[in-house]
Formats: C-alpha cells, structure tokens, sequence
C-alpha cells in the first residue's frame, strides 16, 4: 500500500515478534481507509492494467501482515536504515 507519508506525522517503526523483521505500524483506521482509496482507484482501471499492474487483485486488509514470515504480532522496535523500503502493519499500541 501506498501511504501519503506527510499526512500521518512521525513514523513508528515496529519489529515483528516472530522475525524480527522491521515494518512501519499504522493504525487499523488507516489502513481500512488506505484499502478502500486503492480499491476506488483499482476500479477505475481497466481489466487489463489491473492484470498488469496489480495481478488482477484489489488491496485487501489482510495483506498488512510481516511481508518475511506472515507475522500478525509486532512490538516497538528500532528504525530501519534510511534507503530502507518497508511495509505497512497494523499495530495499535
């Protein structure tokens, strides 16, 4: 997913429990709207883009898990590096 960083303010940086593996948390509330604005976007395109671009599937809230192990649970962790590409969990403190 992709997330107007400057609209959430400071990111928190989260560690999965099983992997260690670094995300950045974002709320439930953030996420379900994040999935619901793709899913507009995604219908407006036409069967082919959405094959093309995105394998033909609509942004789901499932998809917010460790993208290393599949973890669902994740603790307050350290930054990742800066240059560091990484996804978005859900995580409510």
């Amino acid at each position: 997913m992709w997330f107007n960083l400057c609209d959430m303010g400071p990111l928190m940086t989260v560690v999965c429990t099983k992997c260690n593996w670094t995300s950045f948390a974002v709320s439930h509330k953030q996420a379900t709207a994040e999935v619901a604005r793709f899913n507009r976007y995604f219908k407006t395109l036409t069967k082919k883009q959405q094959m093309s671009h995105y394998g033909g599937r609509k942004a789901s809230i499932k998809s917010y898990v460790c993208l290393f192990c599949g973890g669902k649970s994740f603790k307050p962790g350290n930054t990742a590096p800066n240059g560091s590409t990484i996804n978005s969990v859900i995580y409510e403190e």
